[in-house]
């Protein structure tokens, strides 16, 4: 890593950048005044690897700095393992959330997060989220053995409970088989549900399949139209009976401020009155509208 990709003050540095910042300082330049806790926290443990022949479980090692040595053990360690830390703090979940999953102290956490997966403070930036932490895969195509990146995109854009569903999956439930063998093998609608987004994020488009990838887009689209003026129109008329029914019991009284049926015909959002039922339908949208296109043809 070089200097500008691990210096503390580029909006565009690696999550790893404190590691590597530990690394270019070496053993013989000083910190400086840029360099946090935990960049000279990261120093001293490989300081104390290359003392002891990069020996992990030396006791010395061991005593140097236990936390950042667990961090440093799941950095090489089990690779899902480790994907799991990582699409957990893209779910928002904190330090002693992701432990208990994992099976460590929320010290071992924190250290990961700090020095191998600074993320937490940039989560709010979706553009560097994709392009540092997804990859490129996302706008290239996934194939149904991209763990990695499936679980990463599901956690961050839907949590840590769908993340659950994916991780705990059987190590042989192949993430993009066929809705038919996967009928076959469970009954639960959660996962039959993720199963079809994660085909529909794998989804190869070519030359051929490009036409009703389109067509799929415009169906989206027309659902979507269809469906919040149907959403708008219900809510509309469960206010307006309201505040009738309200404005009967009390005809004397003056009103000094608009009514809720004003404040919908004026300026509320259709989404801001049942979020829960759009929150699926945008998902799709976006994998649609954002991902799909963005593919190669070859």
């Amino acid at each position: 890593m070089d200097e500008i990709n691990s210096h503390p003050r580029n909006p565009f540095r690696r999550p790893d950048w404190r590691w590597g910042r530990a690394t270019l300082l070496g053993e013989s330049t000083r910190a400086g005044r840029d360099d946090d806790a935990w960049v000279r926290r990261a120093r001293r443990l490989q300081k104390a690897l290359a003392r002891f022949a990069g020996v992990p479980d030396h006791p010395r090692v061991v005593r140097a700095d236990p936390a950042a040595l667990g961090a440093y053990r799941t950095h090489l360690g089990d690779a899902r393992r480790r994907w799991e830390v990582e699409a957990r703090s893209l779910a928002g979940q904190d330090d002693a959330a992701i432990a208990a999953r994992i099976g460590v102290l929320p010290e071992v956490i924190e250290a990961y997060e700090a020095m191998f997966y600074n993320v937490r403070s940039r989560l709010g930036c979706s553009d560097w989220v994709t392009a540092f932490l997804f990859g490129p895969r996302v706008y290239e195509g996934l194939a149904p053995g991209d763990i990695e990146p499936i679980w990463k995109v599901f956690a961050y854009q839907l949590g840590p409970l769908v993340l659950d569903v994916l991780v705990d999956l059987p190590q042989d439930f192949a993430v993009g088989e066929s809705t038919s063998d996967r009928s076959e093998r469970t009954t639960s609608g959660t996962v039959h549900w993720l199963g079809m987004a994660v085909a529909a994020m794998t989804l190869r488009v070519d030359v051929g399949s490009a036409p009703k990838v389109i067509q799929l887009s415009a169906l989206i689209e027309e659902f979507e139209s269809v469906a919040k003026s149907r959403v708008a129109s219900v809510a509309f008329a469960a206010l307006k009976f309201q505040d009738e029914t309200l404005s009967e019991r009390s005809t004397s009284v003056e009103k000094k401020s608009p009514t809720r049926i004003d404040l919908v015909e004026a300026d509320t959002d259709v989404d801001d009155l049942l979020p829960t039922l759009y929150a699926p339908l945008r998902f799709t949208k976006s994998i649609t509208d954002v991902r799909l296109p963005l593919r190669g043809t070859g």
